[in-house]
């Protein structure tokens, strides 16, 4: 099941788009830029360029400048994280493969020092998305076979944990609906504070976020691929106050092409902008963002043809 999800990410990301139009509530902050991930803070944009395998990181910081990150050789990024180390200085957190191979997991100070994380997979385990950092504590997701001679996948230490320093990592809790219908698949994570926000993903997707000491879950359905419609999630942040934030594209046959920025911020529903392509030629080609990151309140996002823009929320449903 990870394997085939993992697959679906890649081939989503790799289809052909054509230009987008920029709205007029939007600024666009590094033009041209070609980024299939994002991620934010303190004003500083990480994000990663380039087509599989050859990818890199770049950067751009408080004061506009724009460079690749230093040190950070030519790779595959499987996903990137802003957070702080124990010092409360700026650490980038990703998973760093070699093609498909040989991928581990790394904390890179942004100025040529990176590490990488030790003791975070147990026996027949491995990360399903790039630890998060902050101070002493790293949120990540895990997906683990049974040990032994039992075949399987273990539910049981699968799942969302937080690890304070070298105490013993913490399971947090899934959204019941996931839960229920056997969907455990971290696909994404971020963590501010005490807050933890992560996506768990498969047939459907949910948004949740709660405190490292698993209180507070919120929780939101935010994609479904089944029948006709094909949805995935392409970014996640948690925002001031421990919004939740996410970005979903989605494919519906006879519908132009639409993406979706939800925010979380109480446990009962979730607000949404829908930002559906023109009807007409190009309609069913790429959509009008592709992803996402939120630094405090400022949400920006790659729109391809125009670069990395900021956006002003407009919620179309949702709560009132």
């Amino acid at each position: 099941m990870l394997k085939q999800t993992l697959v679906s990410i890649l081939a989503l990301a790799a289809l052909a788009a054509t230009p987008a139009t920029v709205d007029a509530a939007e600024a666009v902050i590094v033009p041209g830029a070609d980024a299939q991930q994002l991620t934010a803070l303190d004003g500083t944009i990480v994000w990663v360029s380039g087509s599989f395998p050859n990818q890199t990181l770049m950067q751009r910081g408080p004061d506009g400048s724009i460079a690749r990150v230093t040190g950070a050789p030519t790779a595959t990024y499987r996903s990137i994280d802003l957070g702080r180390d124990g010092q409360g200085e700026l650490v980038l957190t990703y998973i760093r493969c070699a093609g498909t191979r040989n991928c581990k997991a790394y904390s890179d100070d942004l100025s040529g020092r990176r590490v990488s994380f030790k003791r975070l997979t147990p026996q027949r385990c491995q990360l399903t998305a790039a630890p998060a950092r902050w101070g002493s504590r790293v949120a990540y997701g895990l997906f683990c076979s049974k040990l032994g001679d039992a075949p399987g996948h273990d539910a049981r230490r699968t799942g969302l944990f937080v690890r304070k320093g070298s105490a013993a990592p913490k399971r947090l809790r899934l959204p019941k609906d996931a839960v229920r219908f056997g969907i455990d698949l971290v696909s994404a994570v971020d963590l501010r504070g005490t807050n933890v926000g992560a996506v768990v993903s498969d047939v459907y997707s949910y948004a949740f976020s709660q405190t490292v000491n698993a209180s507070r879950l919120r929780s939101t359905f935010v994609a479904g691929s089944e029948g006709e419609s094909d949805e995935h999630v392409e970014g996640l942040a948690l925002g001031t106050r421990g919004v939740l934030w996410t970005l979903v594209d989605a494919i519906h046959a006879g519908d132009p092409n639409e993406a979706r920025i939800s925010r979380l911020a109480s446990a009962t529903c979730a607000d949404l902008e829908r930002l559906a392509n023109p009807p007409g030629p190009g309609e069913g080609e790429g959509f009008r963002a592709e992803a996402l990151a939120v630094d405090g309140e400022t949400i920006y996002l790659f729109v391809r043809g125009a670069g990395i823009v900021t956006h002003e929320f407009a919620p179309t449903s949702g709560c009132r």
